[in-house]
């Protein structure tokens, strides 16, 4: 029996599964708080990377007391860097996508405006991002003219930093991860060389970029050695969870929201282009009104329930069901004036409730609405995909947790889409995304990791 282990190292916990690969399925999962920022008195939001290669190691280990493991695989978080000097200490933590440093909160201009201004933005789009202020290229400009610490210096992303921890070895970086810090050119399929030339970067030691099938380092585990494979994006290995392939577009409404299309080639346009498998790359638009957006709501609905009637609700999954409930109930006996609601609410401008009559403002109405407007901004961000005549669209798949809660969301977007429509087989995607790419590495896989879409 093949047994990999697959970890994700998110930004609030670090998750593990035990992965039978013969049978596809997950044997058992456990998870532990991923650690606490090194300081958040200030800008700076950095993960000590020491603690964090700890808890990994911690889950490995639980994970060995129990089972046999052929080989351990990652999925990691997205942006962020840590620093060091080559082959010796580290002298920042991981500075993470969360960490504001270049947001210019001191009065001075933010860092991305300030890079677009010097690269100018087709140098930029060579990385297939929508360059902002979390991207790995900003807080690292910023860091490096602000702090101007000594040269040379070694650039790590958080999957090669804590796998250097647990076995001492340097390895590559997968593109999916590289592309995420908007440094990496996707038609070079490198670092983008003339980026880091204009921004006087260079004085710092990038890994290899490789998706190589190949174990990049061992585990030791008593008289074992333990293959360990290059990590991948948390994003990616979602979207290979959801069993996504060629013209497969997926929606993910969960804490966050994001609406991708896997495409054959390479295609840059008004929306973010990450590498996949195999060749392939998703076209990606980020922001959706989703999980957060809809807990505004309920916060509101809770503060009443216990300000002014003294009742608290100790289980939140069971209101999420009420409020899905009334929404469906809302649907089915439209008022004859129905709410309208732009879910903005961490916009500059905010957002905003219309259509307030005499007798609609209720839970039913108000849960309605918000699901409207994901499926409207769901599907406007569709469009903004690029997507003609020519390019066949499959299936919409449906991932995350708000929607998954939300039968009449569900339908509003098959309805909205037009298009065949079905949910992921899996709720946790990422692990499901591990065990496919587990599959791949152990042999079980030919050929290609992506297959076009049935």
């Amino acid at each position: 029996m093949t047994r990999f282990l697959g970890i994700d190292l998110g930004s609030s916990f670090i998750k593990a599964a035990v992965l039978d690969l013969d049978e596809g399925r997950i044997l058992a999962s456990s998870s532990c708080p991923a650690p606490d920022f090194i300081s958040t008195s200030g800008p700076e939001r950095e993960i000590p990377v020491d603690e964090l290669a700890g808890k990994a190691g911690s889950l490995i280990a639980q994970a060995l007391s129990q089972y046999r493991l052929e080989g351990i695989v990652f999925s990691v978080q997205m942006h962020g860097f840590e620093l060091r000097v080559p082959q010796g200490r580290a002298v920042t933590g991981y500075v993470s996508w969360q960490d504001m440093r270049a947001f210019g909160f001191e009065g001075g201009p933010d860092t991305a405006s300030c890079i677009r201004e010097i690269a100018g933005d087709g140098l930029l789009k060579r990385n297939g991002v929508l360059l902002n202020n979390s991207h790995s290229l900003c807080p690292l400009y910023y860091l490096m003219n602000e702090k101007k610490p000594p040269l040379p210096l070694g650039f790590a992303m958080i999957g090669d930093a804590v796998i250097r921890r647990l076995t001492g070895k340097v390895i590559p970086i997968h593109p999916t991860e590289a592309a995420s810090t908007a440094l990496y050119d996707l038609k070079a399929r490198d670092w983008n060389r003339e980026l880091l030339r204009l921004l006087s970067l260079e004085g710092i030691e990038f890994p290899p970029v490789s998706e190589t099938r190949e174990p990049a380092a061992f585990y030791r585990a008593g008289n074992r050695e333990i293959p360990i494979y290059l990590p991948v994006g948390d994003q990616q290995a979602a979207v290979l969870g959801c069993e996504a392939g060629e013209g497969d577009v997926v929606l993910n409404i969960g804490t966050g929201g994001q609406i991708c299309y896997v495409d054959k080639e390479l295609s840059l346009g008004d929306y973010e282009t990450r590498p996949f498998f195999s060749g392939r790359t998703i076209r990606t638009l980020t922001d959706l009104p989703s999980g957060r957006n809809l807990a505004v709501l309920m916060n509101l609905i809770l503060d009443t329930g216990r300000k002014i009637f003294g009742l608290g609700i100790e289980d939140d999954s069971k209101i999420w069901e009420l409020a899905a409930a009334l929404a469906l109930e809302a649907e089915a006996l439209p008022a004859r004036r129905p709410l309208e609601l732009d879910m903005s609410f961490f916009d500059a401008s905010g957002g905003a409730v219309k259509g307030i009559a005499g007798t609609n403002l209720n839970a039913g109405n108000l849960f309605a609405a918000a699901y409207r407007n994901i499926a409207d901004a769901a599907y406007a961000a569709f469009a903004r995909l690029g997507l003609d005549e020519r390019k066949t669209v499959k299936d919409i798949i449906g991932a995350g947790g708000a929607l998954r809660r939300a039968p009449l969301l569900q339908e509003l977007i098959a309805r909205r889409f037009n298009r065949p429509f079905r949910l992921s087989g899996h709720s946790e995607d990422v692990m499901s995304g591990l065990l496919h790419l587990g599959r791949w590495h152990a042999g079980l896989i030919p050929g290609v990791l992506c297959q076009p879409s049935r």
